[in-house]
């Protein structure tokens, strides 16, 4: 291996130890606006959703959530984050000062175990995390993918860099594998949903894997050529 792809692989480890160590920093949470947020639990207590920023329920938990407003609040718009990025779960329109709704945990504990969920209307809005205790990170669709595709994407990266197939497919590769592992991590409350900076993540394995499948892959010049 020469001394500048040496350089070059060194320079990309340590930008990815950066972006590594940066991925943890938390979301603010909380609510803005003339908005209260109130949830209450069959088994797991109750919340002010104004001020808590993790709430943790069971899966047996029916839960009650109420809110109210001195102002009259015409829309509402609910979303999920994953990697800080709003995947929009509900927007509905009306005209109203106070609501009330009825969860039941178990109907979408299936789902994740870990919900960063983000709320607005006209006037107010506002973050908080759930969390299902007695729910595992990888018995749930987002953190089971989220395994299947760290697994995948580690193997086919470690095959890719073995057989030196060149620092595309490598990218790729390590991008989908931190894609995933970050995915599980954010279900076993490591990162948070909510943090656009948990993106520094994949891009860390998209950098990652470039570095090691780039390394040590021979020129068309340094073939050794054979004389027929």
């Amino acid at each position: 291996m020469n001394t500048p792809r040496i350089a070059i692989v060194r320079a990309v480890l340590l930008l990815s130890a950066i972006t590594i160590g940066m991925a943890p920093l938390t979301a603010t949470a909380g609510q803005t606006g003339a908005c209260s947020v109130f949830a209450t639990s069959t088994n797991s207590g109750s919340a002010d959703l104004a001020t808590t920023s993790t709430w943790h329920v069971r899966e047996g938990d029916t839960i009650a959530i109420q809110a109210a407003s001195t102002y009259t609040q015409r829309q509402l718009s609910m979303r999920m984050l994953l990697y800080g990025i709003p995947i929009g779960l509900e927007s509905v329109t009306g005209s109203a000062n106070s609501g009330r709704e009825t969860i039941v945990v178990n109907n979408f504990s299936w789902i994740a175990r870990v919900f960063a969920l983000s709320a607005s209307t006209n006037s107010c809005d506002g973050s908080a995390t759930m969390v299902i205790d007695d729910r595992s990170a990888t018995n749930t669709l987002v953190g089971g993918l989220g395994l299947i595709f760290g697994i995948v994407g580690l193997f086919g990266l470690l095959a890719v860099a073995i057989g030196r197939q060149g620092w595309i497919g490598g990218a790729m590769l390590g991008g989908l594998s931190a894609l995933g592992f970050g995915l599980l991590l954010q279900q076993t409350q490591t990162l948070d949903p909510r943090n656009v900076l948990d993106l520094l993540v994949p891009v860390a394995g998209i950098l990652i894997g470039a570095g090691l499948c780039a390394v040590g892959r021979p020129s068309e010049q340094m073939r050794p050529r054979t004389v027929a």
